[in-house]
């Protein structure tokens, strides 16, 4: 189906770390099925992988409400901490901002 087509297009860009042409595949997915948890985590995959870790985690946290396995929930709470660091982190030293300077 075009549907697994999709998914496998955006795990491979994941896999050989194109991170900036994954979320395209996972959005398209998303338009299919908005409750597609794992097109969710493969998203928010690719914003971690962009080091967009505040968009990646508020991705995460939407998945976890529908995980039902055990070992997916601990894997997936597991991954939240870590990537919620990295988004604290960033916001507490925000990039250099670009333009002329003073």
């Amino acid at each position: 189906s075009s549907v697994l087509a999709v998914r496998r297009l955006g795990e491979a860009y994941l896999r050989e770390g194109h991170y900036d042409a994954a979320p395209q595949a996972y959005q398209n997915l998303l338009s299919m099925d908005a409750s597609d948890s794992d097109a969710i985590l493969g998203l928010a995959s690719a914003f971690s992988g962009l080091q967009h870790y505040c968009e990646a985690l508020d991705l995460m946290r939407k998945a976890l409400a529908s995980q039902t396995d055990p070992a997916r929930v601990a894997s997936l709470q597991s991954a939240i901490q870590q990537t919620s660091e990295r988004c604290e982190t960033i916001k507490a030293s925000p990039p250099p901002r670009l333009g002329p300077k003073r």
